[in-house]
């Protein structure tokens, strides 16, 4: 359906999807000329990002006091991307490598908003797919037609499985779905706890109390998980969870605002 993401598969209980034209032509869009502000998941503070008439990125810091400024060529041939060297004066803390940045957009399960992101990889790495950090804009109503999709839903015996990236930490989880329940755990290290969590279909997202035995530097509140999908202009749709405190129950100022991310790795589901 025209504007609408269209099931392609699905493997082990979880719906992978391709990009219709029309939503791709939405993505291509929004990767356009003018200015916007990101959350920077990893960095904890903001970013400016600049699309100029000629296809320069520009990237400053945005809320602080730092003064540096990176540039770099996009390259439109496939997708929305640039190699960035971040490695410039006054850059506090550049990465020792060069990396690949990839425009996508997010909308929520009920099509009501969409975010959009800049996604980091290695390129040069020997997981040169694996998410190192992302930059999230403010979400917003989408505009022109929505793109609503169906929350993961399972029988009482049905379950999916998915290992994600932590942005933030930067270590794995996996989440188990059986039922509505999520079981959260860590991946691919020598931690050993476990979270339970129920998810609600409607808004597709679940209440997240990390406050667990050997579950190392949890947060001081209960964090909201909401579930989002991620598209580049012309590639397969990612699962995105995206952690809030819409209550500053935390108390980390600015409520509602993305603390952190968990992106699906490839090839996981």
């Amino acid at each position: 359906t025209t504007g609408k993401l269209c099931m392609f598969e699905k493997m082990s209980g979880f719906a992978v999807f391709v990009v219709t034209s029309a939503w791709a032509m939405e993505m291509a869009s929004a990767c356009a000329h003018g200015s916007q502000v990101y959350a920077d998941i990893h960095d904890g503070d903001s970013k400016m990002v600049t699309i100029t008439p000629s296809n320069t990125l520009i990237i400053t810091p945005h809320g602080n006091n730092q003064t540096w400024k990176v540039e770099a060529t996009l390259n439109l041939t496939r997708g929305c991307t640039a190699l960035i060297d971040f490695n410039v004066p006054n850059k506090p803390n550049p990465p020792p490598f060069k990396l690949l940045a990839t425009f996508y957009t997010a909308g929520n399960n009920n099509g009501s908003l969409v975010e959009t992101l800049w996604g980091f990889t290695n390129p040069t790495s020997t997981s040169p797919d694996a998410p190192l950090n992302e930059w999230v804009s403010a979400p917003q109503p989408p505009k022109g037609s929505s793109s609503a999709w169906s929350c993961p839903s399972y029988g009482e015996t049905a379950m999916g499985q998915l290992i994600l990236q932590d942005i933030h930490d930067g270590d794995q989880k996996k989440i188990t779905i059986v039922g509505k329940t999520l079981l959260i755990q860590p991946h691919n290290n020598d931690q050993s706890w476990k979270v339970l969590a129920v998810l609600d279909e409607k808004s597709c997202s679940a209440v997240v109390d990390f406050n667990v035995a050997g579950k190392p530097n949890p947060p001081p509140c209960k964090l909201t998980m909401t579930w989002w999908e991620m598209s580049p202009v012309s590639d397969r749709h990612k699962v995105r969870l995206e952690f809030t405190d819409p209550t500053n129950a935390c108390k980390f100022g600015n409520p509602g605002a993305p603390l952190n991310t968990w992106i699906q790795l490839k090839n996981t589901l």
